[in-house]
């Protein structure tokens, strides 16, 4: 059985919730080197909440001429 990532993985699970937008895939389809579908799917919700998404790509938009989507995506 491999190794379950550490719960406070937060680059691992960043990586899991752009495979997923990149994708358009659900998030059960997340592929298990990711850890768990239900926590990144949890830290998606709470990071949204909580405005991380919008203060990342505003950080984003104030460091690059390019447009955040296009960073990101």
């Amino acid at each position: 059985m491999p190794h379950e990532p550490h719960r406070h993985d937060h680059r691992l699970v960043l990586g899991g919730i752009l495979w997923v937008v990149r994708n358009g895939a659900s998030w059960r389809d997340l592929p298990r080197r990711f850890g768990k579908w239900e926590r990144a799917y949890k830290r998606y919700r709470l990071w949204s909440d909580t405005g991380l998404w919008e203060r990342l790509l505003n950080a984003l938009r104030s460091t690059t001429d390019e447009a955040p989507a296009e960073v990101l995506l």
